[in-house]
Formats: C-alpha cells, structure tokens, sequence
C-alpha cells in the first residue's frame, strides 16, 4: 500500500487506493476489474507477461506500475488503450514521458525518491520485455536507478489539466495523528449509498478526533467497518440512508447490525474465531461507543434510543484480551519428553503461551517448572539478548576506531602528479581506502550523502567499480539503522523507562540548536529524558545511567556528530534527535519518528543474527526486552510497584500487560496458602483438627512449609535478653560458640503438630514405596528427615522426656491420606 505522509497532499492527487494497490495475489489472476483505462487485448497480454514464470524479478514494482500508469491515464482523461497496435504508436511514447513525469510529481505521489525510481525502472523494464512480442514505442528517456526522475518531466505533467471527478474518485481519506503522521480510512465504500457530502461530513469528525491522540487504529477500523457495512446493506431490504441514521429507534437497530456484520465479517477471514476472538471484538466496539457521540454532536447521526449496544462488557476485561499467540505443540520425541519433564498439561492441540516476554511463558505450569523457567530460563534469555546487543554496539565502535588508526593524524596530502580521483580508484591504488578515509574527514567532515552529493570518491555516486561504501561507513563511524536499534534496545534493557518509542523520538537538542538532553552529570553519568505519551502530564522521565550505558550513549553522541552537522549545514529535518542514521552506507541522513516500523526492522536485524540468539531470533522485540527487564524487577523484589516503577507504568497496567498470569499465579497462590496454613496453625493450635485442616497442592509447597515452620518457629518469641545490652549478648554468643562442639546442627521446632505433619509425610512416601510408585524427590528428602528425626528422639541417648510425649501424641494423630496426592513424583 502506498501512503501519503505529507499533510500538503491532502488537497493534492495522491494514489492510496485499497481496490487497486493493495491487490490480492488471487486477484492478480483476473486483474480486469484493477484497470478502468487498459482495457481488452492490451491488458490481456500485459497480464500474460506479468503472469511470464520467466520474469518473476521485481514483480511488485511491475504491477503497481501499471496500476499507477491506469490511474494516471484516468487523471488525465485519456481515451482506453484497448488494442496491442495502440502500444506502438507516438502517442503510447508521449504517455510513457507523462509517467514518469507523474512519478517525479509531488502532485500525483507521495513516494521516496527511491521507490518512485524503482518503480519507473520496472515500467520500462516492462514494456522493453514486451518489445520482443509486439511493436511497441519506447520513449527516449531512460530512466536510471543512479539519476532522480528530472524537474522537467515533472512541470510536464504538473501542467495537464486533470479531470476532477477521477481525482476525487482516487484521493485518499487521511487521518491526521497528533504527531502530524497521516494513515489512511476507507470510506470510499460508502459514498455511492449516502453521498460525497455526507462521506466528507463524516471524514471530518474523524480527522478531529484523530488530531488529539496518537495513531488510532481502532478509529480506522470503526470508519471502515461502518463504510463497509453501508456497502453490504445496500443490497438487501434495509439499505442504510441518511435519513434513517437520524431516527434513534432505527438507529439503534443499524448499530446492532453493524456489530453482527462486523463478528460475520471477522469469523469468515482465514485463521478466525480463535480463542480471544469475541473479546478483541468487545474491546473494539467499546471504542466505537466513544466515537459515535462525536457525530451525533456534529448532526451527522442520532442517537441510539435505547443507548449504545454494549455486547458483553466483561468480556473486555478477560485474560484473552491481553498479550496471547497460540503455540504449535510439540511433536517430536525429544520435544514431547521435555513438556512431560516439565509437568505441562496440554488441553489442545495448541499450547497457550504469553509472548509479551523475551521469554514464551507458558499460561498453566506445575511449581517446579515454573520455578525453572521463571528463576533460570528468563534471565538467561535477558542476559543472552542484552550481550548480544553489546557486543554489537563494541563492534561498532572498534570499526570506527580501526578507521581513526588507518587514517592515522597525518594531513591529507594530494600527489600533485596524482588526481584525486585516481588516489581514491582501488584499481590504481592499493591504499585507496586509506586515502578516502582520509579525503572524507578533510573534505566533509567525516560525513556526506553520496546518493545526491558527487563527490571525488563516488564522481557518479555509485560505488560500481570504486571503493566499497559498505566497507567504508563503519570505519568513518556513520551508524546505520541497526545500530541505531541496538542502541535503543540496550537501554531498554538497562532501565524499563526506555520504552521503544520514546527513545525512538528523544531529543538531543530544541528547535534553536541548545543542547536539552543527554546531559553529563557528576561520576560519569548521563542524564536521558524521555516522553511516554500514554502517561499523559506524569510521561516525563529523567533517567540517570552509568557504566556501559553511559559509554555508548557518549560514543554515539561522537560518532553522530558528523551526521549532525551535515543534516544542520544542509537543513535536512531530523538533526535534533538522538538517534539519527544513515539509510544507507554514506546514504540519505534520517530518524525515527512515532510511526516508524522498528517491529518489523528490528526482527529482520534478529534473523541475521541467529547464530548468536538461537531460539530467541522469533521472540526478540525491544518491548520484549524491556517487559523482560521489569519482569525480573519483579522476580528480585516480589513488588508489583517496583516493577510499575521500572517500567514507568501505574501497578494495574504492570498486572495487566507485562506480568504473566503464570508467574503471578505462582507466587499469589502460594503466598495465600501459606498464610492459610499459618492461620489454621494458630487457630488450631493444642487440638486433633489441626493436621487435618491442611492440603498442598504438591510437594514443593510441602517442602517450602516445612522448611519454614518445622525448622523454625513458627512465630518468634519476644527475646527474654531484650533487656540485656547489645555488647554482653554479643559477649555471650562469642562465648557460647567457642565452647559449642564443632558438629552440624539444626534446630528443630518440638511441636506436636509439626511431628503429626513429618511423621504422617513419612507413613504417606512408605506407603507409596511399598506399593512401587514413584515419589518426589523433596518428598523422599522429608521422609529421611522425619525417619531419622524418631529415631533420635525415641532413641534412649535422647533425655528430654516432654518431647518424647509430644511425639508419641503426634503418631496417633497422623493423617497420611492428606499427603498421598502432593508426594509423587
């Protein structure tokens, strides 16, 4: 799809067009519905040589070509090119000259320089091909991947009246994000049923709803699913008009419609009615109750009589809504065996998992594989990412520092009897690329855009036959966009606050050139502020770093430094943000902004690391790593709010969106069992019930219970000695240890119900030993604990007579049954 991103465009001709430019494979088979002005024998061989297996090369560029060609023959108000004889005749010439004219006009097009150089290279590309097959007029000129489409062919076109009715027909419906970026909502479905009047009326309350906040892609789909459904209704006996969308009781009956179509419309789509489905759907039509009154104030609608439909409400807040994929089980062997040895239970044939993570946390495990994954497998998974990032973050700047030393701190000197341009061929001299690096810091300060700049190294601007420019930037320290993203990703692994986004459009310096951000304070460190624009007037975070951060953030602020200054000296957008990089080795300067695609940039980095990130290549994201980093906040402290903090977040979106249900589960179970089982310790205290009050879920809870309380008190006594001072208690302990025999020895709590708990784990492990069935291992441990621990006690070397009794009390009351479940394996 091609997108307009310039607000000047929005009065201009620009192509954004769903039906034509966002084609379907399938529909490329019978594309005759694509074209309005190529017609009959002429598009049936253009089809038959775009469908040629033979010339599959660049097949995206040749298509939207054409489709682009069709457009700007519509614009113009050409007759239809219908016969293969019209191809060869001088007019076909002149219409070629149009194009690229079309191409290189601000008017017709959005499109980089690039791309539109790419696509009238696969134009004529195209046509040459069909030469070979029929008579056909090539215009004279060619275009060159190397040379910008010329001004001139441009005012040629910028000069033909065009057909109004074909440029409303083709203009796009933008809208506007606060942060200025336009995106397209198709409401061209609608404007045969209820009218351009009322299609514009409606564009409008859209665009000023979308002004206020960032990129809204559930207002999109409101605007498009409505003008889709108008569209659809049309054909039956409850067409949509605009007089029925002023009467409330109709009203209301077209919204609940519209919710049917729209659940219809996402069921049938391939891959749909997933688990999760009709809750997205919930949240979306939440959205679209809040939009709706926008037009109700603006006279376009009613409203509904009876209140907006609200579906199902709580479907909004289920789990499903949240960050869930469903995970292909496992099948082989090997595979199969590692889920058995974790304890999963599987329901499906999908395994629900949490990819809000680095690492894929499964929704439902036992205590021990949840224990391995959470405590090892997370932050290896951490460490392992924010090393590779790293290490490529060094590499870059070793290369640059390689550079300084081939450079070296001589002055660039030029051989009188040499021209410069052979100095700097690699075919006449083999130091060539110490001579550039040389010529490049001299002459342009270590930077210039070689792709519009002609310059001594590159005198056609292309490196065919010279001096490799992919070689050469590392060393001149230009950084390019993985590098920009490594950085990024790094700090949002050193502090959560580092969101994607908000570095990705961080400020080094205001609009008049003073320094605001990045700012050294005392013990090397650096202060970075940024912005997280859904924390409304609390975004704002001023970030301390230090360490390794710190020294890549003051390495990038040196090697972007020649960046910078061209950008300023050239008045190229941009210079003032942190992270700006070259598109292209010593290519166009450029930077992030809010809706840049890192998702996508950053995964493709990933893929051509996969040697050193394994299985983390699929998963890596930057918002992974930052969930990550807050999620093992969490694992260090047991604190949702330490965690909120980390990620600059409130404690219910930290509950919500970064920590998985598994690991909450994990420890709020388990901290409410134990203080359960704490209650019930006192509460039954001194009687026969209590052994009987208590279940565990497994053998870990068993274990961790014991150890606390069997090992310890259960709650601490007052010390008798608080009296006595801090200097004669330490006096004493010294005394009492140097006397102490040297033997290892624990203290044990003599507790009658804690002897009734130890002695009926050991009577449950012998039952279960007797009969061959497999026992935990922790299990195993405290029936050797509690078998030895009768034995001293009942042996006749052990004196305390009370104790004695106390076990003997405990044995009658021994419930085994209680922990049959909880001791196997």
């Amino acid at each position: 799809m091609i997108y307009a991103t310039d607000s000047r465009q929005i009065n201009g001709l620009t192509i954004v067009s769903h039906s034509l430019l966002r084609a379907s494979t399938k529909e490329w088979l019978e594309p005759t519905h694509l074209f309005k002005r190529i017609r009959g024998a002429a598009l049936a061989e253009i089809v038959a040589e775009l469908n040629n297996p033979k010339a599959k090369a660049a097949l995206y560029f040749r298509q939207r070509s054409l489709l682009m060609f069709d457009c700007m023959l519509r614009v113009i108000d050409e007759p239809a090119i219908s016969s293969v004889l019209e191809l060869g005749t001088k007019r076909f010439e002149e219409l070629q000259e149009i194009f690229y004219g079309a191409l290189a006009s601000d008017k017709f097009n959005a499109l980089s320089t690039s791309s539109r150089i790419s696509f009238a290279r696969a134009f004529y590309k195209f046509f040459l091909a069909l030469q070979h097959k029929f008579e056909i007029r090539i215009a004279t000129f060619t275009p060159n991947s190397n040379k910008n489409l010329p001004v001139e062919l441009a005012n040629l076109f910028d000069n033909i009246v065009l057909n109004n009715d074909e440029v409303v027909d083709l203009k796009p419906y933008l809208l506007t994000d606060k942060a200025g970026e336009d995106y397209n909502v198709l409401l061209k479905p609608m404007v045969p049923h209820l009218g351009q009047n009322f299609t514009t009326r409606f564009h409008t309350v859209l665009r000023a709803i979308a002004v206020a906040k960032a990129k809204d892609t559930a207002l999109r789909d409101f605007g498009t699913t409505f003008s889709r459904y108008v569209a659809a209704q049309s054909s039956t006996e409850f067409p949509v008009t605009e007089a029925k969308l002023k009467d409330r009781e109709v009203v209301y009956r077209i919204l609940v419609e519209l919710m049917t179509y729209h659940f219809k419309k996402k069921y049938s789509m391939e891959n749909s009615g997933q688990e999760g489905t009709m809750a997205s759907l919930q949240k979306l039509w939440s959205r679209y109750e809040l939009y709706w009154p926008n037009l109700v104030k603006a006279g376009i609608v009613a409203a509904p009589l009876r209140g907006f439909p609200k579906g199902k409400p709580s479907l909004v807040n289920v789990k499903d809504v949240r960050h869930q994929r469903k995970r292909r089980k496992a099948d082989s062997p090997s595979e199969t065996e590692s889920k058995a040895e974790s304890n999963c239970e599987f329901k499906s044939e999908l395994e629900s998992v949490t990819h809000k993570l680095l690492t894929p946390v499964p929704l439902h495990l036992s205590d021990e594989a949840t224990t391995r994954l959470i405590f090892k497998q997370i932050t290896k998974d951490f460490e392992t990412i924010q090393s590779w990032l790293d290490n490529h973050l060094e590499k870059m700047w070793q290369l640059y520092q390689r550079g300084l030393a081939l450079a070296g701190s001589e002055s660039h000197v030029i051989d009188k009897e040499r021209k410069l341009v052979d100095l700097l061929n690699p075919k006449k001299n083999s130091n060539a690329l110490i001579e550039a690096l040389r010529y490049f810091k001299r002459q342009h300060g270590g930077y210039a855009d070689t792709n519009r700049v002609a310059t001594d190294a590159y005198p056609d601007r292309v490196a065919r036959g010279g001096i490799s420019k992919s070689q050469l930037a590392p060393l001149l320290g230009v950084p390019n966009r993985e590098d920009a993203m490594a950085l990024i990703g790094y700090l949002a692994s050193v502090d959560g606050r580092f969101s994607e986004s908000a570095l990705a459009t961080a400020e080094l310096h205001d609009r008049k050139g003073n320094r605001i951000n990045a700012v050294n304070t005392e013990n090397n460190t650096l202060t970075l502020s940024v912005y997280k624009d859904r924390a409304g007037s609390a975004g704002w975070h001023d970030v301390v770093i230090s360490g390794r951060a710190y020294d890549h953030v003051q390495r990038w602020l040196e090697l972007t430094a020649p960046l910078r200054a061209y950008m300023d000296a050239n008045k190229i957008d941009g210079s003032h943000n942190l992270f700006i990089y070259a598109s292209k080795p010593l290519g166009k300067p450029t930077f992030f902004t809010r809706t840049s695609n890192i998702n996508s940039a950053f995964r493709a980095f990933a893929q051509r690391n996969f040697m050193a990130l394994g299985e983390l290549t699929d998963t890596v994201t930057i918002p992974r790593i930052r969930a990550q980093r807050g999620i093992i906040i969490f694992l260090e402290k047991f604190d949702v709010r330490a965690m909120a903090r980390e990620l600059g977040n409130d404690e219910d979106t930290a509950m919500r969106h970064y920590l998985p249900d598994a690991i909450w589960d994990y420890f709020t179970v388990r901290w409410i069992r134990i203080f359960q089982n704490l209650l019930i310790v006192e509460a039954t205290r001194g009687t026969p019930y209590m052994e009987k009050t208590f279940t565990f879920d497994n053998a870990t809870e068993l274990d961790e219970f014991l150890r606390t309380h069997a090992l310890n008190p259960l709650i601490p006594a007052e010390e008798a000695e608080s009296d006595v001072s801090s200097e004669k208690r330490s006096s004493i302990s010294d005394a009492a240890s140097s006397s102490a025999p040297k033997v290892q020895e624990i203290m044990v709590a003599a507790s009658q119900p804690i002897f009734a708990a130890l002695l009926s784990v050991k009577d449950a492990v012998k039952r279960a030993l007797d009969v061959g069935d497999e026992v935990n291992a922790k299990a195993l441990y405290w029936y050797e604990f509690a078998k030895r621990l009768q034995n001293h006690i009942e042996s006749d070397a052990f004196p305390d007579r009370g104790i004695k009794k106390l076990l003997k009390a405990a044995a009658a009351e021994i419930c085994p049954d209680n922990y049959v479940k909880v001791i196997r394996a």
